[in-house]
This record gives C-alpha cells, sequence and structure tokens, in this order.
C-alpha cells in the first residue's frame, strides 16, 4: 500500500481523514485479537508472524 496517492488528485484532508479513521479503528481492533497495536497507522503481524 502506497500512500504516494495523494498526488493523483485525491483531496489531502479527505485521505488523511481516512487515515486517521483507519487507524483508530484499527486500535480496539487490535486490542479485540490481542494483536500488537499498529505501529505509524500500519497493523503489525505477531510475533509468530500470523494473527492469532
Amino acid at each position: 500500500m502506497q500512500l504516494r496517492v495523494v498526488g493523483a488528485g485525491l483531496p489531502r484532508t479527505g485521505l488523511r481523514n481516512d487515515l486517521t479513521r483507519l487507524t483508530d479503528g484499527w486500535t480496539p481492533l487490535c486490542r479485540r485479537l490481542d494483536v500488537p497495536e499498529p505501529v505509524e497507522g500500519f497493523p503489525r503481524l505477531s510475533r509468530r508472524g500470523q494473527w492469532r
């Protein structure tokens, strides 16, 4: 997933809002799945390299 789509004509605020909504949704999701919380807005796999 590349974030350089900003220059492709998408409104920057809309993309930023989507990203914040995505990262805000990840934290409770990761807590529910008992997965480490995302780093810099991206989900991280468990130490075994797969979702638990």
